[in-house]
């Protein structure tokens, strides 16, 4: 997940919980019912973690550019021979 992601994604599960408490305070308090409050809680919940918690696509948009790695020699590797700079040393 890309940092705006990470953005996007604190921003929803905020939005989404405190909708999730109104509605289910809302409607617990006109049933006079506190498992049907605690039972819509705790469902919001579980559908607020569904939609924040996994690495969706839509929250990879910006494709992250790393810098190239370095080898022993301070340069970097050669297009050439990728595997002489996965070798270990002994």
């Amino acid at each position: 997940m890309d940092f705006q992601g990470q953005k996007i994604s604190e921003l929803v599960s905020m939005v989404l919980l405190i909708i999730t408490g109104f509605v289910s305070f809302t409607v617990g308090y006109t049933k006079e019912d506190f498992a049907l409050f605690i039972k819509l809680f705790l469902a919001g919940t579980a559908i607020t973690c569904a939609i924040t918690v996994p690495d969706w696509p839509f929250y990879n948009k910006l494709e992250l550019q790393w810098q190239p790695s370095i080898n022993d020699k301070g340069s970097p590797p050669s297009s050439k021979a990728p595997t002489a700079a996965l070798k270990k040393k002994r």
